[in-house]
């Protein structure tokens, strides 16, 4: 079976990165933060989760510290949240995919949450690009894509994420 890394930028998240890290560290076989100058406890919450970390001073380019984090790891998938999501459901999905080689990207179903509330719309999924492979880089400096031309695939994992 193939390696899957957990890999997130972070920036002041010492409030909600636990969860994101405790969500995943289960189903993942190594676990990065790249950090782009917190000046909160960020650094140590995810160290005390068992993440490894890294500082990359912040460049104002989100595709820039994307593919730095990425290329921090070893693993041949990388699994991309952000630190105020966590794994909802259907973790189990990780592990299937991880067993098939064929080069592909996972989109991932994440629900918004901080919708919802009275008169506001309930909270919608999107289905967002999430599980890389190896090699898959991001373009854009504010509104990242990926740089990528392999297929997308479903899978029932469900991130959600708080805002």
């Amino acid at each position: 079976m193939s390696s899957l890394a957990l890999v997130l930028i972070a920036r002041d998240e010492a409030r909600c990165i636990d969860r994101c890290l405790r969500s995943a560290a289960a189903f993942v076989d190594e676990m990065w933060v790249l950090d782009t100058g917190s000046q909160d406890d960020t650094l140590s919450v995810a160290r005390r989760c068992g993440a490894q970390v890294a500082v990359w001073p912040w460049r104002g380019d989100v595709a820039a510290a994307r593919n730095a984090a990425l290329a921090l790891c070893g693993s041949d998938w990388r699994l991309v949240m952000h630190a105020d999501e966590w794994i909802g459901g259907c973790a189990a999905a990780l592990q299937d995919w991880c067993r098939d080689t064929t080069p592909r990207i996972g989109e991932l179903r994440v629900t918004h949450l901080d919708g919802g509330a009275e008169g506001l719309a309930p909270p919608l999924p999107s289905w967002l690009p999430r599980l890389l492979p190896r090699g898959v880089l991001y373009d854009g400096w504010m509104h990242e894509q990926l740089r990528s031309d392999l297929p997308r695939r479903r899978l029932p994992l469900q991130l959600l994420h708080g805002g």
